[in-house]
């Protein structure tokens, strides 16, 4: 019996030092990380307030436009600070202006202590986690469509794909009732670096009539997109796809770059709708291949019924998201995708919780 307490107690004197390491380790990535943040500079931004809680650093303060808040985001993640989302947002107006007031949720990063790990994500700034989730990723680099104005190089790069503004081809007819004209309407653009060369993300609608005459919560707008590469001083080309698919119809959907794998990126989109409670949810990943901007992964669930359909029946939160983590391949990650949703109607439904693994082979992902 004495034999083993004394065991315990060297065992007990063996683990103190490694919790406390691990507090210090904390310690030390938030401090580091506020003290990145408080370095962060913009003349946009207002700063209120940062403080620690929960082990999550809560930023406090105000945007001088929804755009300016969704590049302070995407400053935060791309300088490797860590994981930032909105917690809260309220437009105000302040000195004769329409402010936003923010809140901030900022999750620092961690440092990789596995060796293989290390190597895996050496070349991947933008990936604080070996497991990372998209909808967290794009929620922390994109504002409202209806905030963000795509600069003129991007907007002449788009439109230059479908040959101006006013596209014609038949290939529109079976989106819109037999009518073969679109307007393109540039709305998102991100800038990134693979490889050493320098690219450009332009997504955009087309739509059966000019965009001004086309909005209301019916009025779903077609997808295209395309990535450019940044050749003198413009840009060619790269990958296209004019016909990515259906879009928002309030435009709170997502997009941007994303890291699948030590050197490859691709575009992520994340795109919600509710009909009368019963809730749409889809992430598609969109892969350069052969000159194309291929929708290599759709994932999500259509018109299963959420809270707001069920009145009288507490129904559970439904979610789609995809994760990425290191597989046998050592190109790509491989994509985890999780579905939760409620499969039925009010009466009767039966829940849904499934995780499946897909591997990229050939320009998709496939199910391992």
């Amino acid at each position: 019996m004495k034999l083993v307490s004394v065991f315990l107690f060297i065992i007990l004197l063996f683990l103190a030092p490694l919790a406390g390491n691990c507090a210090s380790q904390t310690d030390t990535r938030t401090s580091n990380a506020i003290t990145k943040l408080k370095a962060l500079k913009s003349e946009n931004i207002e700063l209120s307030s940062i403080v620690i809680e929960a082990g999550q650093i809560k930023i406090e303060g105000y945007a001088r436009g929804a755009r300016f808040l969704s590049n302070y985001l995407h400053t935060i993640d791309e300088s490797g600070i860590g994981l930032a989302h909105v917690m809260e947002i309220m437009a105000e107006n302040r000195d004769g202006r329409r402010d936003f007031h923010f809140i901030l949720s900022v999750e620092p990063n961690e440092e990789k202590v596995d060796a293989a790990s290390s190597a895996m994500f050496a070349n991947a700034p933008n990936t604080p986690e070996e497991s990372r989730s998209v909808w967290l990723t794009l929620n922390s680099k994109t504002a409202e469509w209806n905030y963000i104005k795509v600069s003129d190089d991007a907007s002449k790069a788009f439109s230059g794909i479908y040959g101006g503004l006013k596209w014609n081809d038949g290939n529109l007819a079976k989106y819109f009732q037999g009518k073969t004209t679109g307007y393109v309407t540039p709305k998102f653009e991100e800038k990134f670096t693979e490889e050493g060369k320098e690219k450009l993300l332009v997504l955009g609608y087309i739509t059966p009539e000019p965009i001004d005459n086309y909005f209301c919560h019916a009025c779903v707008p077609l997808l295209g997109g395309a990535i450019f590469l940044k050749q003198g001083s413009g840009w060619v080309a790269e990958s296209v796809n004019k016909i990515i698919g259906w879009g928002d119809p309030v435009e709170t959907g997502r997009f941007g770059i994303i890291l699948i794998g030590p050197k490859k990126y691709a575009v992520a989109m994340y795109i919600a709708d509710a009909h009368q409670g019963y809730e749409d949810a889809r992430v598609k990943i969109l892969v350069p291949h052969d000159g194309k901007l291929e929708v290599a992964l759709n994932a999500g669930y259509t018109e299963k019924p959420g809270d707001a359909a069920c009145s009288n029946v507490p129904m559970s939160p439904q979610k789609v998201d995809v994760r990425f983590e290191p597989g046998k391949d050592s190109d790509y990650f491989d994509a985890l995708v999780q579905l939760q949703f409620n499969e039925g109607t009010c009466e009767k439904f039966i829940r849904q919780d499934k995780t499946t693994r897909y591997r990229f082979h050939n320009g998709r992902y496939q199910p391992v």
